[in-house]
């Protein structure tokens, strides 16, 4: 007995009976059908229009993503129901009229309390692509996916702690404090929401005014960051534009405009000590930033071949917890593993359709996302060593637990998963340790992973490791130091001696070098302190040897191992062996 229609000129939703001369009654259109094309600016409609079943309403979606409702005999505007991502497609109200189902060009399905004005979902039921950060001690996952639902689990009970946001705005991103008190919340609105963890409630909203130039395509905050110290947040927004907010003062401590180019995540990170960012501005080159200031330290030019349309690019890149190396995805389909200090690039290889790096806690294994899978890699060869199958769509995120031994992965099917690292493993409990400890320092990646879980396991483990690695003991510093000034001696004998002996001292002197190559005194020493590092910026067989060792104790996680584990970090500062145990024992004494 009634149409609705929408007339375009006049910007309005008219109710007409069926042969009347005149609409009973119209309604303005909403802002949120109106869009314009990019280049003419000129405006156009776009909309999906509905009566409920018992014709008392009218229920709109919009091309700006919102449910529009009016009442016919009251003639007034009901409530607006949420905000979605995308487009919306299609509206229907259900016969009683309590629930209201949306879908969305996205493939999103949604539907909404008439009464209370909210989305119905159901507990742990994502939708859309998932998004997920771990604590930093390893106990507590947050979890978000493209309704702007933000849930807070219990890793070890694999228990849903609290519901921080319903879905109410969309949320780009995540980031835990350093401390895992603080839970910040990148919001669609451009703001920062910063929840207690303990409480679950909101304490701060920092909002993020967007810059002078603005451009057609998306604001929202993709990446956020706290500094080692928590003090600071870095924030990275879609168009191009970074800046570090100061959360103590509240105030924005420098800023970078935009450019208008998109960089896909994850874009930064922040060394150990806080004072330098290594962030990917677009293109083929990673730039080093000054952490106080935003001023650019340097610039790591990568070599990009590709026949892809468009430029080359550095894609993602992850900095190792040591903030030694940097694993970058290239737009050309390889994965290159860079020295930091050096600008230097280690190793490329081919990324076989997997992308975004992310190392583990102790810098020993990237894992890699693919379109249905995960891969994780030794972070020294980048061979494989585990895959992890059962996502049925792209892994847009994944993070490795403090303890090493499980993985988060979230994806494009809605899915959150949780995996144990631990690999098959023969069931013959008579496995020697001999070849478990051969194997750790082999060519083979997957062979040395399986057997620092075979030495994890073995009751004799702790044992026959003390027989096998000793604590480097530090040479002598008055000894280096004489050895680094006759560095640039005048004469060309004690030069050559110096670096000889220096060579002959081995990985013991890496913390005396590491200084006196970023203040050499002239180019001949910078170069003969280059040439003494170089080899000591990839570890050796043993080396290798001893890293997977410290791995096993760090699994084990018994007192006996922790004890060993206490004896190795008393060794030379610098060396492998040496900061990967005081890594290892931080980590165990977190837990």
């Amino acid at each position: 007995k009634s149409l609705v229609l929408v007339h375009d000129k006049k910007k309005q939703i008219q109710v007409w009976d069926i042969g009347a001369r005149e609409p009973r009654v119209t309604f303005a259109t909403p802002k949120s059908a109106i869009s314009r094309y990019t280049d003419t600016k000129q405006e156009f409609l776009r909309y999906c229009v509905e009566f409920s079943p018992d014709s008392k309403q009218i229920v709109m979606g919009t091309i700006g993503g919102r449910i529009h409702r009016w009442d016919l005999e009251t003639k007034k505007e009901l409530p607006v129901l949420g905000k979605h991502l995308s487009d919306i497609v299609s509206v229907h109200v259900s016969p009683d009229g309590k629930t209201v189902v949306s879908t969305e060009s996205n493939g999103l399905v949604r539907r909404w309390d008439t009464r209370t004005q909210r989305e119905l979902t159901d507990l742990g039921d994502y939708q859309g692509q998932t998004h997920a950060v771990i604590s930093n001690d390893g106990r507590l996952a947050a979890v978000t996916d493209d309704r702007g639902r933000v849930d807070l689990w219990d890793l070890r009970a694999m228990k849903l702690l609290r519901i921080l946001r319903g879905g109410e705005t969309f949320v780009s991103a995540l980031a835990f404090s350093p401390d895992n008190k603080t839970l910040a919340i990148g919001l669609d609105s451009e703001t920062v929401a910063l929840h207690e963890v303990a409480s679950g409630r909101e304490t701060k909203a920092i909002p993020f005014k967007p810059s002078e130039r603005r451009f057609d395509i998306d604001l929202a905050l993709t990446t956020m960051l706290f500094s080692p110290d928590g003090r600071s947040l870095f924030v990275y927004r879609g168009h191009g534009e970074y800046c570090l907010f100061d959360l103590v003062e509240r105030k924005v401590r420098w800023r970078v405009e935009g450019n208008g180019s998109w960089v896909r995540c994850p874009l930064a990170a922040f060394s150990p000590d806080g004072k330098t960012i290594a962030f990917l501005p677009g293109g083929s080159k990673i730039a080093i930033l000054d952490a106080l200031t935003g001023k650019k330290h340097r610039e790591i030019a990568l070599d990009i071949d590709t026949e892809r349309r468009g430029p080359a690019s550095v894609d993602a890149l992850a900095l190792a917890p040591d903030g030694r190396r940097l694993a970058a995805s290239l737009s050309n389909d390889t994965i290159a593993i860079l020295d930091v200090a050096a600008g230097t690039e280690l190793l490329r290889v081919p990324d076989d359709g997997f992308g975004s790096p992310t190392y583990s806690p102790d810098g020993m294994f990237l894992a890699l996302s693919g379109a249905d899978a995960i891969s994780v890699r030794d972070a020294f060869s980048m061979k494989e060593v585990l895959r992890l199958t059962g996502h049925r769509d792209y892994v847009q995120a994944v993070a490795f637990t403090l303890d090493g031994r499980r993985l988060l992965s979230c994806g494009n099917d809605s899915q959150v998963y949780l995996w144990t690292l631990r690999p098959r493993l023969p069931a013959s409990t008579n496995r020697s340790l001999d070849a478990s400890w051969v194997n750790l320092g082999g060519e083979d990646a997957a062979a040395a992973y399986r057997a620092v879980w075979e030495l994890c396991d073995h009751p004799k483990a702790v044992e026959f490791l003390r027989g096998k690695v000793d604590a480097i003991a530090p040479p002598d510093p008055v000894v280096v130091k004489q050895l680094l000034a006759e560095l640039n001696s005048a004469s060309f004998a004690k030069r050559q001696a110096a670096t000889e002996s220096l060579a002959r001292l081995g990985e013991g002197v890496t913390a005396f070098l590491e200084p006196a190559y970023q203040n050499a005194a002239s180019a001949e020493s910078k170069q003969r302190l280059d040439e003494l590092l170089r080899p000591l910026r990839k570890p050796t067989a043993s080396q290798l040897q001893q890293l997977r060792a410290v791995q096993a104790l760090e699994l084990a996680a018994t007192p006996e191992s922790l004890r060993l584990l206490q004896d190795w970090a008393r060794g030379a500062p610098g060396c492998r062996l040496t900061e990967a145990a005081r890594a290892a024992v931080r980590r165990l004494e977190t837990q």
